[in-house]
């Protein structure tokens, strides 16, 4: 048996950040195999906002840094924070316009904007906020698993 005590050790086996990338990975698994699966989806977003915590938990200048330099964590941590909190009142929060789920053979799929592969018919989707110039790179729309997707790259890049 191991103990691990609860002082800021992680919790059960997730005790350091590439314990957090396996469990992104599982979670990005899951919103692959069912990307209509919300719960998969928050679990993945809110395992990676917070990972460039775990990578640096005495040194908010390089959390922040990681931050400004990911278009993709910024959404991240937009869509998370929303998620946990119900409301997105931080002024770093300008990424993220709305999220939608579309059922149906064509959903909203015909409708104007930027489109990106990922984003025809059923599933998760972000319309994304201009406001952050940066996320023009991904389009105005995005699906949920195609965000990840892009996500799971920057993590595999910043987590050694």
């Amino acid at each position: 048996m191991t103990i691990n005590p609860l002082c800021n050790t992680g919790l059960f086996q997730l005790q350091k950040p590439q314990d957090l990338v396996a469990k992104v990975r599982h979670d990005l698994a899951r919103m692959r195999s069912n990307p209509n699966d919300a719960y998969a989806a928050f679990d993945f977003f809110v395992t990676a906002r917070h990972l460039p915590e775990w990578l640096h938990p005495q040194d908010h200048t390089k959390v922040e840094q990681l931050f400004l330099q990911h278009i993709e964590l910024r959404i991240c941590r937009h869509l998370a924070d929303g998620a946990k909190h119900f409301e997105v009142n931080n002024p770093k929060h300008k990424q993220v316009k709305n999220t939608w789920f579309s059922s149906g053979a064509w959903g909203n799929s015909w409708a104007k904007g930027g489109w990106k592969p990922g984003t025809w018919g059923d599933g998760l989707f972000i319309t994304l906020d201009p406001r952050d110039t940066q996320t023009q790179a991904l389009g105005a729309k995005v699906s949920a698993l195609y965000l990840a997707e892009e996500v799971m790259e920057v993590v595999e890049k910043i987590v050694i």
